[in-house]
């Protein structure tokens, strides 16, 4: 009833990620140009949260680059020169003082406990590390209450078809009990609270995803962790691949209706 459009969806989720971590690698590399005496060496480099390695041949570009994620993924991306440790960044192996440059894409809105996992950013960070953090956006959680409802209604359609089955096959020819009637209802209650919009990342609940990854919200909760921001930039314009309502669009710096940001931070 809801076909997938899978050649669509990947094609769509290429040109994005494409297109975001070059816009990425050209931020990170101007500023290091705007800040050369301290970054006048081969920069050793983190990536945490690195999926399937996907930016790693990007960020090599930068310097030699070391990956890490909670699991290693089937089709881990691993270029030359690039190491891969299993880890969670709230509890790593690296020694102090270890990275110039530590870079995420999309990540810090999983981790759960924040204080412990800055706390240890900041640990394994030189003192003049540069962090390049990108996350998503209020518009890009907008964006994706299609996507959410398309899903959603497959999941509902689904349950309904083998609901209806399931007490079709208890009853009579004739006649269904009260029982099973209630039973169903009480089911397709269910099922119809789970059609509301929910968030994204650790924050289930929609508002407070939407209050939380406003631009300002990102930037308060860095600062408040310790970190001073040198940049805020806007990436790109884009909606989940699941349905793509929207092209991917790059907009104006300084822009607030955009899907994803980008924050270039230094320890204070």
């Amino acid at each position: 009833m809801f076909p997938r459009t899978h050649k669509g969806e990947k094609s769509y989720r290429l040109k994005k990620r494409r297109l975001e971590i070059q816009i990425i690698l050209s931020v990170i590399e101007n500023h290091i140009k705007k800040h050369s005496s301290s970054f006048n060496h081969q920069l050793n480099i983190l990536e945490f949260g690195c999926g399937n390695g996907f930016q790693i041949p990007y960020l090599q570009k930068l310097g030699v680059v070391t990956a890490t994620d909670i699991f290693i993924p089937n089709n881990l991306n691993l270029m030359k020169q690039a190491d891969f440790v299993e880890c969670d960044i709230s509890n790593s192996p690296f020694l102090d003082d270890q990275f110039d440059l530590i870079y995420s894409n999309h990540v810090i809105e999983h981790i759960r406990d924040l204080n412990k996992a800055f706390g240890e950013l900041k640990r394994i960070g030189k003192r003049n590390c540069l962090y390049a953090l990108s996350v998503p956006t209020n518009v890009w959680l907008l964006l994706s209450i299609p996507a959410q409802y398309l899903q959603k209604f497959r999941l509902v359609w689904s349950k309904l078809r083998s609901i209806d089955e399931k007490y079709y096959n208890k009853s009579t020819e004739h006649e269904i009990s009260d029982i099973s009637y209630s039973n169903k209802n009480s089911i397709i209650h269910k099922l119809m609270d789970k059609l509301k919009p929910h968030g994204h990342g650790i924050i289930r609940s929609f508002t407070g995803c939407y209050h939380d990854f406003k631009i300002k919200s990102w930037s308060k909760l860095l600062t408040q962790h310790g970190f001073k921001l040198q940049e805020t930039f806007p990436l790109l314009l884009y909606a989940p691949s699941e349905w793509p309502i929207i092209p991917v669009l790059p907009v104006p710096n300084r822009s607030i209706i955009c899907s994803s940001v980008l924050f270039l931070a230094t320890q204070k």
